[in-house]
């Protein structure tokens, strides 16, 4: 049950709420499942990425490196390298994250769609986006927010940010007109959502910016 609601509030980008009931599912499980199946490791991964939305980066990386060392395949696994993926992303480092946000998505290719491959892909997309690979951006970001949409039929925050990343590649692409409808969208959502959070504030002032250039 912690576990579940910890996984919410990532999603809802709660991240210090997320990551207190995480720790404490993962403590919990540690103590009672002796079983050796797969929800330590699956509870260490979702914990490592609750930490990375808190940017508690050394401490996700320490979480996923045990996720990894006793789970090399599996949901853990693709969460894992997504995780490590938005690490590395985080320090600049873009030949590392694309390593491993292409391994979380070859992974995640044994199963179903999951929350994970859609890190995996929107978090190429900001690597290709960064490295001025137009092309491979778009089509990452494309499978990203068509993967999102199977998962979820409403407006969520991960679709937000997907929404205010392509944003920006229309805003590298030179298309105005695009960028605008993009950003308003992620803006309008994050409005009604949480108005007083920081993506709240980086999608309006993404909005406010092309605006003036109009």
């Amino acid at each position: 049950m912690r576990a579940s609601l910890g996984i919410a509030l990532m999603t809802a980008r709660r991240s210090d709420e997320a990551v207190a009931n995480l720790a404490t599912a993962l403590a919990d499980m540690k103590r009672l499942d002796t079983s050796g199946g797969p929800w330590i490791a699956n509870a260490t991964s979702s914990h490592g990425n609750a930490l990375v939305l808190a940017g508690r980066l050394d401490e996700a990386k320490a979480e996923f490196d045990r996720t990894l060392a006793a789970a090399s395949t599996g949901p853990a696994a693709v969460d894992s390298h997504a995780g490590l993926g938005m690490i590395a992303l985080a320090r600049k480092d873009l030949e590392l994250a694309r390593t491993h946000f292409d391994k979380s998505v070859e992974l995640a290719a044994a199963g179903p769609p999951t929350r994970s491959l859609v890190a995996a892909l929107a978090g190429l997309g900001e690597v290709h986006l960064a490295a001025g690979d137009l092309a491979s951006a778009e089509s990452s970001l494309q499978k990203a927010e068509e993967t999102q949409r199977t998962l979820a039929v409403r407006m969520t925050p991960v679709l937000a940010e997907i929404l205010a990343e392509r944003g920006r590649l229309a805003l590298a692409q030179g298309n105005a007109e695009q960028a605008t409808a993009l950003f308003g969208s992620a803006d309008e959502f994050w409005r009604a959502f949480a108005p007083q959070s920081a993506r709240a504030r980086e999608a309006a002032r993404w909005r406010e910016q092309v605006a003036a250039k109009d």
